[in-house]
């Protein structure tokens, strides 16, 4: 590590993270003197979720995917989990807010493995499909409920009791390698 990496400016001026500082040296620039203010939160050591969420009216169905493995804030691998605390919090929440249609939640665990809110995010979330390959197609119901609610409500009595709990979602990104004349020469 340089004096560059262990700098006040990198730590306050791009998105921090563990390659560049040890939890020893984060702790010397924070008795430091600096204007910014900051904000300080729990560490949060538990699972992480993601709970896709569809409300129309009174009518909430909520499917938290335990999230196994992140990159960039991105799920790469989850599991449909029927979490009933998680899908209790997100339910309240979903009414608190007055959502409608489909959107998300996410939750991390603290030590005693008690569920914080992370986010709301009121839109259709990154891996929203893997809710899909689980049997329910939140945003198609969606769309479909802002089209036709008589018709929507009906298949939505018959689709969420389809959920299969369990499912597993992979995400993969591959490439290939394109030489002389759009040629093929390899792929990852």
């Amino acid at each position: 590590l340089t004096k560059e990496h262990l700098s006040p400016r990198k730590f306050f001026d791009e998105k921090p993270n563990g390659l560049f500082i040890t939890l020893e040296e984060l702790g010397k620039i924070l008795k430091g003197d600096f204007e910014q203010k900051l904000i300080v939160q729990e560490f949060l050591p538990g699972d992480e979720y993601s709970v896709d969420v569809l409300r129309w009216r009174d009518k909430i169905i909520s499917i938290p995917r335990r999230r196994l493995k992140i990159r960039s804030g991105i799920s790469f691998h989850n599991i449909i989990e029927k979490n009933d605390e998680i899908i209790n919090l997100s339910n309240e929440l979903a009414k608190l807010l007055n959502l409608e249609y489909c959107f998300g939640f996410q939750f991390k665990l603290d030590k005693n493995g008690v569920p914080k809110i992370l986010e709301c995010n009121p839109r259709v979330q990154g891996t929203m499909v893997a809710s899909t390959f689980a049997g329910f197609n939140i945003i198609f119901y969606s769309v479909l409920l802002a089209i036709d609610e008589k018709k929507g409500l009906e298949i939505l009595k018959r689709a969420e009791a389809r959920i299969k709990w369990g499912t597993e979602f992979k995400r993969y990104w591959g490439g290939i390698g394109i030489g002389e004349n759009n040629a093929v020469i390899g792929r990852i």
